[in-house]
């Protein structure tokens, strides 16, 4: 777990949250709350089950119901190589976001006539 928050410590922005849970539902557990820039410092106990969250990046975007909705229409037309870069050019979002989302709603919409 040590080498674990090193390495988080080096792959997160510093203000992100970590929690640390250490033996769930047993006598000893223990959660704590880090910043990520603190935890190369950390000395945790090896032993025991780990239970690890990172808290959401506050810089990534967000994908809404609204663009999600928009996109869903989009593939009844285009493929979604098409759908993604029109909705990102609407929405503002990544198309690297949108992308593999648009090409789950379509798997999903494929299996779904596959069904009816």
């Amino acid at each position: 777990i040590a080498s674990l928050a090193v390495l988080l410590a080096q792959a997160l922005q510093p203000q992100r949250r970590v929690i640390l849970a250490r033996e769930l539902s047993k006598k000893f557990e223990a959660v704590t709350v880090h910043s990520a820039g603190d935890l190369a410092a950390l000395r945790p106990e090896e032993r025991g089950e780990y239970v690890v969250l990172v808290d959401a990046d506050p810089g990534a975007p967000v994908l809404d119901a609204m663009t999600t909705k928009w996109l869903s229409a989009i593939l009844q037309e285009l493929p979604p190589a098409k759908a993604a870069a029109i909705a990102a050019r609407a929405s503002g979002l990544p198309r690297d976001i949108l992308y593999p989302l648009a090409t789950q709603l379509k798997i999903a919409d494929a299996q779904g006539q596959d069904e009816r």
